[in-house]
């Protein structure tokens, strides 16, 4: 069979993974440079983060809109959901905002954005990859895994560490979290999972198990993530169960 060229053959599949890729390292700069700006000002290396993921997801939200992608489907199909993502967006966006010169201590300005820099790191690692890989027909699955693969490996790389098993735990979490994606259309799981997820690093940030850091945080959120999808993909089974059997 002659492959297809045409706007569902091989070229448009791979131009929306380049696109992917392209996107992934315009986010990457705004989120180094908003983040230099940041600690340059003199912000506290937690509020850099959440300051750059804010000022980086609005920014981004504009040019995707620009681009013709409708980022509130992410949240879900009904308009009372994607309303209720735009109000969380814009609530985490004023929380950070307000949070620049509170002069809050490390450890409460880090549970104050607990949610909103997972909301963000969702809307920008899962969310902004998955629009763009799905713009167009159904994405083959081998340049669905690759555009996956990709994103997550982007992700890991932004957790610097000189233990490996942070950069394996932030690529398995990510590699998690876009499967919930995948399987429900909705960011809402991941959102949730990534909120656990930050807070057992906080919890236990030294935690220690086969001598090497941060393994059992890997281990923790191997296993949620995997619990996580089975009850997604048991739910969802049961729901088309339930809507054949009508």
């Amino acid at each position: 069979m002659t492959p297809s060229f045409g706007p569902t053959g091989t070229r448009s599949q791979l131009g929306r993974l380049v696109a992917a890729a392209l996107a992934l390292l315009g986010m990457v700069a705004l989120l180094l440079a908003s983040n230099a700006v940041a600690s340059a000002m003199g912000a506290s290396e937690e509020l850099a983060n959440s300051a750059a993921l804010a000022v980086t997801t609005a920014i981004t939200s504009v040019v995707v809109r620009i681009g013709g992608l409708f980022a509130p489907q992410l949240f879900g199909r009904t308009q009372f959901v994607r309303r209720l993502g735009i109000a969380s967006v814009l609530a985490s966006l004023i929380l950070v905002a307000g949070s620049i010169g509170a002069g809050l201590a490390e450890e409460k300005l880090r549970a104050l954005l607990l949610v909103p820099s997972a909301l963000f790191e969702e809307l920008l690692f899962r969310g902004l990859p998955f629009l763009i890989l799905t713009s167009g027909r159904k994405l083959r699955r081998p340049v669905l895994v690759a555009g996956v693969v990709l994103t997550s490996f982007v992700f890991a790389l932004l957790h610097p560490s000189p233990h490996i098993s942070v950069f394996f735990d932030a690529f398995v979490f990510s590699l998690l979290a876009f499967g919930m994606l995948l399987a429900t259309h909705s960011i809402w799981p991941a959102v949730a999972f990534h909120i656990v997820a930050n807070a057992t690093v906080a919890t236990f940030p030294d935690a220690i198990f086969g001598g090497e850091a941060r393994i059992s945080t890997v281990i923790f959120d191997a296993v949620l993530g995997v619990l996580i999808l089975a009850f997604l993909a048991f739910w969802l089974k049961r729901a088309k169960w339930r809507e054949v059997s009508r």
